[in-house]
């Protein structure tokens, strides 16, 4: 889906969070939404800054580009994940690795 529907992005970050993807989820404003990823070996806040046309993933001096977002189950090392792409390229994914 592309992100320029606001209240979209929020509910697929919302099926994230139904899917093991992501917890605690924080809209914090317009332009701020976060939320933490959990796995075997790390806890990471991930942040994103978001526009009606572009997102940025932000975290640990990382930045990361991103125009559209889907969930993916057929990544080889997540069961289930956000696959963030900019401009058909896939930039990005965070997921719920297998148990």
């Amino acid at each position: 889906m592309k992100i320029n529907d606001r209240e979209g992005f929020i509910g697929l970050l919302h099926e994230a969070q139904s899917l093991g993807i992501i917890q605690e989820l924080a809209d914090n404003d317009m332009r701020d939404i976060s939320f933490v990823n959990v796995t075997k070996s790390a806890s990471v806040t991930i942040n994103i800054e978001w526009f009606c046309n572009l997102g940025t993933i932000k975290t640990a001096g990382l930045n990361i580009w991103f125009n559209e977002v889907k969930i993916s189950t057929s990544h080889p090392s997540f069961s289930a994940a956000i696959e963030f792409i900019y401009n058909g390229n896939k930039t990005a994914f965070i997921g719920k690795e297998y148990e």
